[in-house]
């Protein structure tokens, strides 16, 4: 996504709150912390991807297949959004990476584009695909800081895929 400047970030997470429901109850919270704070906004970047290494905050949307929330922050994992909110307000941090997960099936349903039946389906194989890949290094993730938690919510997002 680039270099933002501090108005689109904030016009990005405005949107994002405004036209998706959140899947973790508190994310909201953590991202309007972002918003009154320039500090803090400007060091998040905007991703398109999520990275597997490095500072990452992820929010989803209901709907999606991605974890609800995720804080990875100088090497700790975060599931929870108040434990989160107190790494980011009390760890020194440089930089941040902010995925946020859509749900493009509700956001589509308003597209004026036309739809492609088969374009459809393979957009939605190829989704499904790098989501169980992405859920798959989130796994090993989990299991290799010995988290049960989260290797058990991934694990059921996983078998929910696969159904």
């Amino acid at each position: 996504m680039g270099n933002n400047t501090t108005a689109e970030k904030r016009e990005l997470i405005y949107w994002f709150l405004d036209s998706q429901r959140l899947a973790a109850p508190g994310a909201e919270m953590i991202l309007r912390r972002l918003l009154i704070s320039d500090a803090l906004l400007e060091r998040v970047t905007p991703v398109s991807q999520v990275p597997l290494q490095g500072n990452l905050l992820l929010v989803a949307a209901r709907g999606t297949y991605t974890h609800p929330f995720l804080l990875r922050l100088n090497g700790r994992e975060v599931y929870d959004v108040e434990q989160a909110m107190e790494l980011i307000e009390g760890e020194e941090w440089e930089d941040i990476k902010l995925y946020l997960s859509i749900n493009r099936a509700f956001y589509c349903q308003f597209c004026a584009a036309v739809q492609h039946p088969e374009a459809e389906v393979e957009a939605a194989s190829r989704h499904r695909e790098i989501t169980r890949e992405m859920l798959m290094t989130m796994i090993d993730q989990a299991l290799d800081h010995r988290d049960k938690r989260a290797f058990d919510a991934l694990v059921s997002r996983l078998r929910k895929l696969d159904c």
